[in-house]
């Protein structure tokens, strides 16, 4: 299997047509249709199908669009790591962050990454839990950094270094009549606007957080994926949130906010780097990542 045939495959798999996958690579159709044909032979399938609107996967081609995808990314990660090896100064890392690693723990990490190896291409995208699953499944990021509560499953694929584990705190404006509260007894009431893209499950967890303690969870839950716009927010309204520690000392003054110190114990969120157990990081990635370890060691000393 060469890797112009995966990536002659892909091409057609993202144009939908034998003549689109030609024109995106600039060779001719009769070549992307002997790299296609040529691939069904080794693999004893067949991977595209006739449809109304040209040619698109079978059952056996979307499963092997998974995998052609991750192996060239693989490919290209190699052949950055023989370069950087070569040459001691180029590469690449790709990463996923919740939006609460990337505002709490990516600043110090990246300026220590920057210090030594400060011509190395860096990529940071934002990502749900779900999203960085399946990101990394995919192979096209190096390794990924989430939030969830301690004990969340994992998929086999996925292999977890978990971090250190950041306790929340309850906020509200300044003007908000529950800023007395003790008790989340007195909150069950409030309009509640959560911060963030939640992990799995994290609505039965909200409610067991009020449950546990004999009180009915609040019947007004709203989302806002992201946290600045949800610290703007509770600046001018009278809802109830949920931040990070890390996250309350950084910018509840700026906004105005207090928190709530309720009497109950609050869950924790447990960050934890992710990364695929078939492929070993390159060394770029491998140090960004060792980089970040450091940075969240640092903070709970």
């Amino acid at each position: 299997m060469k890797l112009s045939q995966l990536r002659t495959f892909l091409a057609v798999v993202e144009t939908g047509s034998i003549h689109g996958g030609a024109r995106l690579l600039g060779v001719t159709q009769p070549a992307v249709s002997s790299a296609i044909g040529g691939l069904e032979k080794m693999l004893g399938a067949k991977l595209f199908r006739r449809s109304s609107l040209g040619i698109e996967p079978t059952e056996y081609g979307r499963a092997f669009t998974v995998r052609a995808r991750a192996l060239v990314e693989d490919m290209r990660r190699a052949h950055e790591e023989i370069a950087r090896m070569r040459d001691g100064s180029t590469g690449s890392v790709i990463l996923s962050l919740s939006s609460t690693s990337a505002r709490v723990f990516l600043p110090s990490a990246f300026a220590r990454f920057r210090e030594t190896m400060p011509n190395v291409s860096v990529e940071l995208n934002d990502a749900t839990w779900a999203e960085s699953i399946d990101r990394l499944r995919r192979g096209v990021i190096d390794f990924a950094m989430v939030q969830g509560p301690p004990g969340l499953s994992y998929p086999d694929s996925v292999e977890v270094t978990p971090l250190i584990a950041l306790p929340l705190v309850i906020g509200v404006r300044g003007k908000n009549p529950l800023v007395r509260s003790r008790s989340l007894g007195d909150l069950s009431g409030a309009t509640w606007l959560l911060p963030g893209r939640p992990a799995p499950g994290a609505e039965v967890r909200f409610a067991e957080m009020f449950e546990r303690h004999g009180f009915h969870p609040p019947k007004l839950v709203m989302r806002c994926q992201s946290p600045l716009t949800a610290l703007a927010l509770l600046q001018t309204m009278d809802f109830v949130s949920l931040f990070a520690e890390p996250v309350v000392r950084q910018e509840f003054s700026r906004y105005g906010l207090k928190r709530v110190p309720v009497r109950e114990p609050l869950p924790h969120l447990l960050h934890s780097l992710l990364t695929r157990r078939d492929a070993p990081l390159t060394t770029v990635a491998a140090h960004f990542f060792q980089c970040l370890k450091e940075t969240c060691a640092e903070s709970v000393g």
